[in-house]
């Protein structure tokens, strides 16, 4: 073994010094989940709107900046006003003054029927008459809600909370009506809230092949004012696996890019044991599946967001805080206002 010479040390710390900085860049650069939704269900309805600042401050400790509020009404009971009948224990606006307070942007959806995947099952003229009414309402609901949000530093855009799927939408006389109710809700959006961007989320069930998944979705992008496209990676609810999502998600972020549209794939952080069972929370067995969903994501968007990320945090999941904190962002940000 030869020892260095007071010169060969000096190249060689040099040396080191740049492998090291190389590795920390690397290790900053590890994809991670930087978004995710929150579905106002009975559970969470009764949540005081303490419980939801120590949520928040939990998402932003895990490098959460961006919340996608998947609805602010169900059916015509909305949670934002006090001379309604209110559906939660916290108003809109209480969601806003906490992201603000956590550095996260919130993105607030419009109307959710639970009767939503039953109804679009109607033949054309039945679901253009269920499509004129929904469209109706959420317009309604977005009138009533812009005065108060389009203001607020949080707001980050609306949401749109139906979601489009492969299956129910291939005869054209439906897709017609699907692309007429999109158009029609999206472009009134424009009108009452100009400036603002509108979101909107899909998934596939595998009944399209990938090229036809993107045609369909080049009608819609086409048709209506879409700037972001929230694709959900069918992971957990068994409809994609690590074989089939990478050409969807190929397919759908090329055309999105074309398109001018935001693509942002959707991690989804729970198993579907099955359709009557529901879906439970991720296990210990489950993390080289989550790593494997946010590296495969990582591929086609910079940006990351997840279903049941809420959920697990509320469950004190130790299995859920070792994944997030994994695919937390290595840089330190600010810490929210207390």
């Amino acid at each position: 073994m030869v020892l260095a010479t007071g010169k060969q040390n000096k190249y060689i710390l040099i040396f080191l010094l740049f492998i090291l900085s190389t590795l920390a860049s690397t290790a900053c650069a590890e994809p991670s989940i930087s978004s995710t939704f929150i579905q106002l269900d009975q559970e969470k309805s009764s949540l005081e709107k303490s419980d939801w600042e120590k949520i928040f401050r939990k998402l932003h400790d895990v490098g959460i900046r961006e919340v996608i509020l998947q609805w602010t009404a169900i059916n015509k009971n909305p949670f934002f006003t006090p001379y309604r009948k209110m559906i939660a224990k916290i108003t809109v606006v209480d969601f806003l003054d906490i992201a603000k307070s956590n550095q996260i942007k919130l993105k607030i959806g419009l109307i959710h029927d639970p009767e939503f995947w039953v109804r679009i099952k109607e033949r054309p003229r039945s679901l253009k008459i269920y499509f004129a009414r929904l469209a109706h309402d959420s317009l309604q609901l977005l009138r009533e809600l812009y005065p108060l949000v389009h203001r607020h530093p949080a707001f980050a855009g609306w949401y749109i909370p139906q979601e489009i799927d492969d299956t129910n939408w291939i005869k054209p006389e439906k897709r017609k009506v699907l692309l007429l109710f999109l158009k029609e809700v999206t472009g009134e959006i424009k009108k009452v809230s100009p400036g603002t961007k509108i979101a909107i989320s899909g998934f596939s069930n595998c009944k399209l092949s990938p090229l036809g998944m993107a045609k369909f979705w080049r009608k819609i992008f086409s048709s209506a004012h879409i700037d972001s496209i929230y694709y959900q990676d069918g992971i957990g609810t068994k409809k994609q696996d690590f074989c089939t999502l990478p050409l969807y998600f190929d397919e759908l972020s090329n055309l999105a890019r074309k398109s001018g549209v935001n693509f942002v794939p959707v991690i989804e952080f729970f198993n579907l044991a099955s359709e009557k069972e529901g879906t439970n929370l991720l296990s210990p067995e489950s993390t080289s599946r989550v790593t494997g969903q946010i590296r495969v994501a990582a591929k086609y968007s910079g940006k990351i967001s997840s279903f049941g990320l809420v959920e697990s945090l509320l469950s004190n999941s130790p299995f859920a805080q070792k994944v997030l904190k994994r695919s937390s962002p290595c840089n330190n940000t600010k810490k929210p206002r207390k």
